[in-house]
């Protein structure tokens, strides 16, 4: 395990300024392999800093009960709500991408890249999961072509009874988020993943939120580390 210390690298919270994105991307410059943990979902913007480097085309798997695809307020900024239109704006070797547990209300967001993007509404997952279809998974491409896949995960996906955060929670139980990792990594290579999403002290979170959210996470772990390899 490495810990990269970013606590005093000014103009991070929720926006990333310019300055700031520099020295994230050294900190972190090459390891997009692996597993990765990026503390609060005020930072998931860290998963395109993460793909950024990554030399050949990819998938996104994205488990967030937010679609983190809203125009930007700020247009040089970075943000934890808008970086995955940013990342499919600008990363030449983003293939498509399947967003899974979000608010239906967002679901509209990603009407701007048709054909790119693939979403499973949260009201829509326990149906899907049931059925053993999962959309954007099985398409013309032959299944030993599909290129590798990044997994990308905000614990706000989940329902309180598995995870406590600071932003609106969604419905998934660890189960449903567990058949989903399955289904979309089936038979191809994990080229790494992260998860994000807590409830800080500073907040308002308790001892009690970050119990919950540590066995949310060592569940995520043994989920990413039992992944079938291509």
């Amino acid at each position: 395990m490495e810990v990269i210390d970013c606590t005093l690298i000014p103009g991070t919270s929720r926006y990333c300024d310019p300055d700031a994105e520099k020295v994230l991307s050294k900190l972190i410059a090459g390891r997009y392999s692996g597993i990765h943990f990026i503390d609060s979902g005020n930072y998931h913007y860290l998963t395109k800093l993460f793909t950024d480097p990554i030399p050949y085309p990819f998938d996104l798997l994205l488990l967030d009960h937010h679609p983190d695809m809203q125009e930007p307020a700020f247009a040089q900024l970075l943000s934890c709500g808008g970086w995955l239109r940013n990342m499919l704006e600008s990363n030449r070797f983003l293939n498509k991408v399947v967003i899974a547990g979000i608010d239906r209300k967002l679901s509209s967001l990603a009407m701007d890249f048709p054909g790119r993007v693939t979403v499973i509404c949260e009201d829509e997952v326990d149906d899907v999961v049931k059925s053993g279809i999962f959309p954007g998974n099985n398409d013309e491409e032959n299944q030993t072509a599909r290129v590798p896949l990044y997994i990308s995960i905000d614990k706000d996906v989940l329902s309180r009874d598995y995870a406590s955060t600071d932003w609106d929670q969604g419905t998934m139980t660890l189960e449903s988020l567990e058949a989903l990792m399955k289904a979309y990594s089936a038979e191809r290579e994990i080229i790494g993943a992260d998860i994000c999403g807590c409830f800080p002290e500073s907040e308002g979170g308790t001892c009690e939120d970050a119990s919950l959210n540590l066995d949310a996470d060592r569940r995520i772990l043994r989920i990413l580390k039992g992944l079938t390899p291509a």
